[in-house]
């Protein structure tokens, strides 16, 4: 996914910038600011979706989520998503 976002601004920046008046670092600042609010937007859904699917209209946590074991099998993969680590839990 992220080739293809990369592909996109990179196609979108070079269209639209002037080739007589644009800078070469000014051009590079714009893909990259461009890609990392487009990829930072694509995370949205899934953390919307994650909330939406564990807990209630009320704000509890489902019944199949009650139990501490049932948590670390969501929340371990939500941090590699996110953060690019895992947290470890002690299961009591």
């Amino acid at each position: 996914m992220n080739v293809e976002i990369n592909y996109f601004v990179t196609i979108i920046c070079l269209f639209f910038f002037s080739r007589r008046e644009s800078e070469v670092i000014s051009t590079i600042t714009s893909i990259f600011a461009l890609a990392i609010a487009l990829i930072t937007s694509a995370l949205l859904p899934v953390d919307i979706f994650l909330v939406s699917y564990v807990k209630n209209q009320n704000g509890t946590f489902k019944v199949f989520i009650h139990p501490p074991f049932s948590i670390i099998f969501v929340t371990n993969p939500v941090f590699l998503v996110f953060f690019r680590t895992n947290i470890y839990y002690t299961v009591t």
